[in-house]
């Protein structure tokens, strides 16, 4: 392999050009993206909820288990049990159409059925993504919140008796509601300052 050759002016410009877009995109993402990403997660999740307390507090009961495998898998089960909706729907929307066009569907001209099926179709495949979206939003929204008080809790761990970490996570396995577990964490977050050590940042929804 001839390294002068590979190693020429447009492999360096190249080398650099990514370098540079990649620190760009990793600032872009810091600054502008995240906040936008973490303030449209908040707005998500509002929606999810429809503002009820009692399907918040739901959501921070979820909290409460810990990491766990129940959120994704209820998100996957009920991805997988809309996709037989999906195309029951396609089925029923075809006979319909066979019926409106007055002939045998197999006789029907694809163009026909497409366009009369679209509109019905494309609200089914909406509502599916929506549903999706606002549940995978919920589990990484719990996921967040579970590894925050885990990170606290690995960082005054070192500072504190082991009938206070006991405490701690019993409490974290009582949440009940959104002001449980920001009273927990804001507990373990005043511990922190008080001991010197470095508490990581959460917006708590």
């Amino acid at each position: 392999m001839d390294l002068k050759r590979l190693l020429n002016a447009k492999t360096v410009r190249f080398v650099a050009v990514t370098v540079i877009l990649g620190a760009i995109g990793s600032g872009a993402w810091e600054w502008i993206l995240k906040p936008l990403a973490m303030g449209a997660s908040e707005f998500g999740l509002n929606v999810a909820t429809l503002g009820v307390s009692s399907f918040k507090d739901s959501l921070y009961q979820d909290i409460a288990k810990g990491l766990h495998e129940e959120p994704s898998l209820r998100l996957y089960s009920a991805v997988f049990g809309l996709l037989p909706l999906f195309v029951l729907g396609f089925i029923a929307g075809k006979a319909a159409a066979s019926r409106q066009f007055r002939g045998d569907v197999e006789d029907l001209e694809p163009e026909k059925v497409a366009r009369f099926l679209s509109k019905p179709l494309l609200v089914v495949f909406v509502i599916m993504v929506a549903f999706s979206v606002i549940q995978a939003n919920q589990v990484a929204y719990v996921n967040r919140a579970v590894t925050h008080f885990d990170q606290l809790m690995s960082i005054v761990a070192p500072s504190l008796p082991e009938i206070d970490r006991l405490s701690f996570r019993s409490q974290f396995a009582q949440i009940a509601s959104g002001e449980d577990y920001e009273k927990l964490v804001s507990s373990l977050e005043q511990l922190c300052n008080e001991k010197g050590l470095r508490a990581p940042s959460f917006s708590v929804w």
